[in-house]
């Protein structure tokens, strides 16, 4: 017979009498954890993706794809055709690399979509996160927040 059970939020096999008995059998959690506040969304969400590390990369990447409207078999002939290479600049990003910079971010025309994602049509490639960021940043102070920034880069304020 089993002398212990594994706790379903500590994940920790623990002796059968350190869980609480109801009506269905014993508790799913043993009792230090039943006596420790509700774990909030977030906890939830980073618990699971350290034990499906798997599952929640492929459901970030629908996610990402279906915010820009476009399919998984899109995606792969963009890679392709930019040899798996940032269309900016130029660097060559690992797919086996969870998270930047083994990721390459659809970059799109802020200008033409008034959402967070994009229609599809608007995709101008795929990009590292630091070129997609820049991008982005291009996209919305435009011209003279670059002359700013190089001015600012040039002569800064402070320094120690």
């Amino acid at each position: 017979m089993k002398k212990t059970r594994i706790c379903k939020r500590c994940g920790l096999p623990r002796p059968l009498f350190c869980f609480r008995e109801t009506t269905r059998g014993l508790a799913a959690r043993c009792v230090d954890c039943e006596a420790l506040p509700p774990l909030k969304p977030d906890d939830r969400h980073r618990r699971y993706r350290v034990r499906h590390p798997d599952r929640a990369t492929l459901q970030d990447r629908r996610g990402n794809l279906r915010k820009h409207n476009i399919t998984p078999e899109q995606y792969d002939a963009l890679v392709e055709k930019q040899n798996g290479c940032c269309a900016v600049c130029g660097h060559k990003v690992d797919p086996e690399k969870r998270g930047p910079p083994g990721v390459l971010c659809v970059d799109h025309d802020h200008s033409c979509c008034d959402k967070a994602g994009s229609c599809g049509k608007c995709i101008r490639g795929l990009a590292c996160t630091p070129c997609n960021v820049a991008a982005a940043w291009v996209d919305q102070y435009g011209e003279e927040g670059i002359e700013q920034l190089r001015q600012y880069l040039a002569k800064p304020p402070i320094i120690f």
